[in-house]
């Protein structure tokens, strides 16, 4: 039985780059160009990592995605990131994947790049 590539995903890593700590990665965050949209999977593990202030925004970053996401579209929250994204919260190059689904791509990304 021959076993298909699966789909085409796009997947980034975003990471901070606080003081004193270097690159922590965040999450991953995956474009379905197809349903246009972003799936996302961030670290929970957050306590500690930085001070409470950033540690709210960084908390905040996937709702802040998925509701820009919302409004300019997939593709166009990503062009935005990778525009205007600081120097404490950074977006990798993109990565061409596959896989049977957005779901998958998520975990599998997130499990190579972040956990």
């Amino acid at each position: 039985m021959e076993i298909g590539i699966g789909m085409e995903f796009t997947a980034i890593v975003m990471s901070a780059h606080l003081p004193g700590r270097g690159r922590l990665n965040l999450g991953v965050l995956v474009l379905d160009e197809a349903t246009d949209r972003i799936h996302i999977r961030f670290r929970t593990d957050l306590d500690g990592i930085a001070d409470p202030l950033d540690l709210e925004v960084i908390r905040g970053l996937p709702e802040m995605i998925e509701s820009m996401a919302l409004e300019m579209g997939a593709e166009g929250v990503l062009l935005y990131l990778e525009d205007c994204a600081s120097n404490a919260i950074r977006l990798g190059d993109r990565l061409t994947i596959h896989a049977d689904n957005a779901l998958d791509a998520v975990e599998r990304e997130f499990a190579k790049h972040v956990a």
